[in-house]
C-alpha cells in the first residue's frame, strides 16, 4: 500500500469537493480513477488502518447501496472468479471494512461536502526478483 502523508507545509484543510478539485487543480494534479486507488473520509471515531484478507461473515455498507452487503456476495455480484476471492484485500479502519479494494468503498468513509481531510491509498503490487 502506498500511502503518502503531506509534509506539514502541504496540508491542506477542505470544507468542500469542490474546494478539494480547485486545489489539485491549482497544484497541477488530477486523481485519475484506478481500481487501485481509494479516497476515502476518517470518520473522526476510527481506528487504525490495516489490510486483511477477506473473512467469512464480513460486510460493509457498499457506496450508493444504502444498506448493509456481505462481501461474499459483493464479489459474487462483481463476477470476481471463485479462486481470486481470497486474495482481494480489504482496508480496515478499527473494526469496520472501509475499502473492497478494487471493488467498493463504504459509505461511512465516502468523501462528501463536509469532508474536510482526505485519505488517498494506492495499492501496489509487490516486485520480486527472478
Amino acid at each position: 500500500m502506498d500511502v503518502r502523508r503531506p509534509s506539514e507545509h502541504q496540508h491542506f484543510s477542505f470544507r468542500t469537493w469542490q474546494q478539494i478539485e480547485d486545489k489539485l487543480a491549482e497544484l497541477g494534479l488530477t486523481l485519475p480513477y484506478s481500481p487501485d486507488l481509494g479516497a476515502l473520509a476518517r470518520p473522526m471515531h476510527a481506528g487504525p488502518l490495516a489490510l486483511r484478507p477477506r473473512r467469512a461473515g464480513d460486510w460493509f455498507i457498499p457506496l450508493g447501496l444504502g444498506h448493509r452487503q456481505r462481501v461474499r456476495d459483493l464479489m459474487i455480484n462483481a463476477k470476481v472468479p471463485r479462486a481470486e476471492r481470497e486474495t482481494v484485500p480489504l482496508l480496515t479502519c478499527g473494526d469496520d471494512i472501509a475499502w473492497v479494494v478494487g471493488l467498493r468503498i463504504d459509505e461511512r468513509f465516502a468523501v462528501t461536502e463536509d469532508t474536510t481531510e482526505v485519505l488517498v491509498a494506492r495499492i501496489v503490487e509487490e516486485l520480486t526478483e527472478t
